[in-house]
């Protein structure tokens, strides 16, 4: 994504919390990494209507309250 729109911010957000390699990307490539942030909390760190896009994949033994969950990211972004 950041290498088809360069003037775009990326952040990444895991629930893993992993110490992240700075050498596995290229140097400029731009992404903020947030590891460990839990999706079932109500503060993932970011105002309302912060994103323009959310991809959210992988996450179907990560989240148990979807409905939960889909309303916070429906707030996250910016339609």
């Amino acid at each position: 994504m950041k290498g088809r729109y360069p003037q775009a911010e990326v952040i990444a957000i895991d629930i893993g919390n992993y110490p992240v390699d700075e050498y596995d990307r290229p140097v400029n490539f731009g992404v903020e990494f947030r590891p460990g942030v839990d999706f079932l909390t109500d503060d993932w760190g970011f105002e309302n209507g912060t994103f323009d896009f959310i991809h959210a994949g992988l996450l179907c033994g990560s989240v148990s309250d979807w409905h939960n969950f889909v309303g916070k990211v429906t707030r996250l972004w910016s339609s």
